[in-house]
């Protein structure tokens, strides 16, 4: 969710405009790598000469385009684990090989995973039915086997939702009790990017924190694994304004939706394209409009950004003025004083004729 409260900007109101060319593989000159130097999902990138603005202006940051290679597993450390028990002893957490799976290939190496690790020698069988889109679980012992869906230590990283299974509840089998999916298979890891910044509006709020969020932008992922993620700005989408005074040093991250950065792969690049614009900032242009109605002693101090970038302090120049009127006053004073004096001595050079 971007700011959208701010005023239309025409191109007239930009006064500067900066772009920026990002490629991770020059970072380690200019810049960190924040994770470390393999994954190359965040880092930060620090500017030679800082772009600065003045009071009445602000920062409008636009992220133009971005490639992405698609590298990533769909099954990875976030989302590959099982807890489970058999005959109510609890079992060593089961953990996914990473890799891009489709739903067989993934039926077929977690049932490998159970057969392999079960305690009571029980074997495990795992069907898909692609017309419901729901897998069944079984076994071929009389011994419970229970799957902590819900219950687990692992369930914020479980692969529950990937074979169609909510963690609503734990799911019990045995010989005579299979368990079908109480939703459906869905192997998209990541149906969308976001880049995050601390160049981003203080307006922005996401969904998961209802807070200030760090987002610039959300990316579709509209290509397959291994395949290039590609982004290109269009008028319309959210842009993000920025109040800072000045801007030295670019943090960027790429992470899923639920904010974990996504690995490349080791040493994997990606570029981005950020513009940034120094623009008029219409609110404290309205807030400097005059009031016809205030009285010249009520209007209060306020330091204007003239095109010489100097500052004129307007108390300074109502004092001004009512010393100018005081001095006026006096000199007419004394003029009216002269002529009255004159008048009376011709006045009294008449009497003595």
């Amino acid at each position: 969710m971007s700011d959208t409260n701010k005023p239309v900007l025409n191109y007239s109101d930009i006064i500067n405009n900066q772009v920026i060319f990002i490629n991770t593989k020059d970072i380690a000159q200019n810049g960190v790598f924040l994770i470390d130097e393999d994954n190359r999902s965040k880092f930060g990138l620090y500017l030679k000469k800082e772009i600065r603005r003045r009071e009445d202006e602000l920062f409008k940051v636009i992220v133009q385009s971005v490639e992405i290679p698609y590298t990533w597993n769909n099954t990875n450390s976030t989302n590959n684990y099982i807890d489970w028990s058999e005959n109510a002893v609890l079992q060593t957490p089961i953990q996914i090989t990473a890799g891009n799976y489709n739903i067989l290939e993934l039926a077929k190496e977690i049932k490998n995973q159970l057969n392999t690790n079960t305690s009571n020698g029980i074997t495990y069988n795992l069907v898909y039915n692609g017309k419901t889109n729901k897998i069944t679980i079984s076994s071929d012992s009389v011994l419970d086997t229970i799957f902590l869906f819900n219950s687990g230590s692992n369930v914020s990283s479980s692969i529950s939702s990937f074979i169609g299974f909510t963690n609503d509840n734990d799911i019990t089998i045995n010989s005579s009790s299979n368990a079908l999916s109480d939703s459906i298979c869905n192997l998209i890891y990541t149906s969308s990017l976001f880049i995050r910044s601390n160049l981003s509006s203080l307006n922005t709020i996401d969904s998961k924190k209802i807070t200030n969020s760090n987002i610039l932008i959300n990316i579709p992922v509209q290509v397959n694994p291994l395949q290039t993620i590609q982004y290109q700005y269009y008028e319309g989408v959210e842009v993000s304004y920025n109040d800072d005074d000045s801007i030295d040093y670019i943090e960027i991250s790429l992470t899923d939706i639920n904010g974990n950065n996504i690995n490349l792969g080791k040493k994997i690049d990606w570029s981005i394209v950020l513009g940034i614009q120094t623009i008029k900032d219409p609110e404290y242009t309205k807030s400097l409009e005059p009031n016809f109605n205030d009285k010249v002693e009520d209007i209060p101090d306020r330091n204007i950004n003239t095109l010489q970038n100097e500052y004129v302090n307007l108390d300074d120049i109502i004092s001004g003025s009512k010393e100018i009127l005081k001095r006026t006053d006096t000199i007419k004073q004394q003029t009216e004083h002269i002529e009255h004096k004159n008048i009376i001595d011709d006045i009294q050079q008449n009497l003595k004729k």
